[in-house]
């Protein structure tokens, strides 16, 4: 098994605890990134050792989604119906029906990965400060999703979440926002059919 150079350690700052500081000298800025990166690859170390595999579930949950809000949501926009706990229920199911969907899985990942590249500054030529003119992923993987799980008829409903935004869907960032509107509006539309 190799180890690692100390000369290396030392630059890159994974021995934290072994770092040599003057006590008048620490940057505690610098010093609380290094314990963050300390973490997380000690962390992506252990899953892979351990060989988890992580699922959409537990994507959604790290970026603060639960499926209790995406039912929250899908019933705000309800017209000429009663929200009921049956409703609810068939909602929670196909919400968790379509998230298995290897489809729909691959869409919400990369809405998920799309997202966090463009606010990390991955992509050169995507600026978020400036203005996007016809830039519009977002509205296509959200119709996508809709799209998939209840056709046509859900692509409606997907301007209308999409447009209205309630619930969790305010406080996300543009691309998640209108793929989970996909995704609730195709359940939405999938379940009111049946």
């Amino acid at each position: 098994e190799e180890t690692l150079d100390q000369d290396y350690i030392m630059e890159i700052g994974l021995d934290i605890t072994n770092m040599e500081y003057e006590d008048d000298d620490i940057d505690l800025d610098e010093f609380i990134e290094r314990i963050e990166d300390a973490v997380v690859i000690s962390c992506e170390d252990a899953l892979e050792k351990i060989g988890l595999n992580i699922g959409i579930l537990d994507y959604l949950v790290s970026k603060g989604i639960q499926i209790g809000d995406m039912i929250e949501v899908g019933m705000s926009l309800l017209e000429n119906m009663e929200e009921t706990d049956e409703l609810k229920e068939r909602l929670e199911n196909q919400l968790l029906k379509s998230v298995s969907d290897k489809n729909i899985n691959a869409l919400l990942i990369a809405a998920i990965r799309l997202e966090e590249d463009l606010q990390k500054g991955r992509v050169r030529e995507i600026n978020l400060n400036e203005k996007l003119v016809h830039f519009y992923p977002d509205e296509l993987i959200g119709a996508t999703i809709a799209n998939q799980i209840a056709g046509t008829k859900a692509l409606l409903n997907f301007r209308r979440y999409s447009k209205e935004k309630p619930g969790i869907l305010y406080g996300l960032e543009p691309i998640l926002s209108n793929a989970f509107a996909g995704l609730i509006a195709g359940c939405m539309t999938k379940i009111l059919e049946e």
